[in-house]
Formats: C-alpha cells, sequence, structure tokens
C-alpha cells in the first residue's frame, strides 16, 4: 500500500534498523508479540479505543519512509512503522501485523474487521 502511494519499505529490519525488536519469530515459530503505539487522531486508535495494544509479528520488511498521503498511525518502541492509514479514502488502514490470527489473543482485536466491513457497506448506499 506504502509503495504503490510512493513510499519506500525497509527489505530487511534486522540489518536496516539499529537496535530493532525482532518482529520475524525464530524458526519453528509462527509468531511471536510486543506492543504497538497507536498515534492520536488516528482511526487505528478510535477501533481499538486504546492508545496500545499487544500485536502478533511475523515479518522483516517495514515502511521506512511514508508516500503521498499516507498518514503513520502505528509504531513499535524501536520506531518501526506497524500502520499506516490516509485519511481522505474511506477505509485505508495497512498493518503489518495478523488480525486474522490473533483470536484469543487481546479483546477487541477483530473491531478492525468489523470496521472495514462498516465502511464496505457505507459505501454502497
Amino acid at each position: 500500500m506504502n509503495v504503490a502511494a510512493g513510499g519506500q519499505l525497509y527489505v530487511d529490519i534486522p540489518s536496516q534498523v539499529n537496535g530493532s525488536l525482532i518482529h520475524e519469530p525464530p524458526k519453528g515459530r509462527l509468531f511471536i508479540s510486543h506492543p504497538v503505539n497507536l498515534a492520536a487522531n488516528c482511526k487505528l486508535r478510535q477501533i481499538y479505543e486504546s492508545d496500545t495494544i499487544l500485536v502478533n509479528s511475523n515479518h522483516h520488511q517495514a515502511v521506512s519512509e511514508p508516500g503521498d498521503g499516507i498518514k503513520i498511525s502505528a509504531m513499535t518502541s524501536d520506531g518501526v512503522i506497524e500502520g499506516i492509514e490516509d485519511e481522505n479514502l474511506p477505509f485505508f488502514i495497512g498493518v503489518q501485523w495478523h488480525p486474522e490470527r490473533m483470536e484469543g489473543n487481546q479483546a477487541g482485536i477483530n473491531r478492525i474487521f468489523e470496521t472495514f466491513i462498516l465502511a464496505a457497506l457505507d459505501t454502497l448506499h
């Protein structure tokens, strides 16, 4: 999403972000978890009604430079961008975690799907 908007990526977090958290699980594990801080005045914060959430992690790439119209909405303590939004579109939210694989990990984590469905229904009317 970010690249389509003209942004840039880190292609390998461990080699490009000094002091980064472990964002990719060790061999034999599907996911690891870490907290993500949600920016003020972003849709993710409205969706999750919190300034920090615990997410799963299984990636080695991330946004390095946001593209045109892209707002950073979630970030880890190491400065790695974990969520982006475009406020000019009805629903444009990209996240690095896998909410589809987080059932039971945190109350309300599926709210992002509910919000997406409501936004899709709203565009039909």
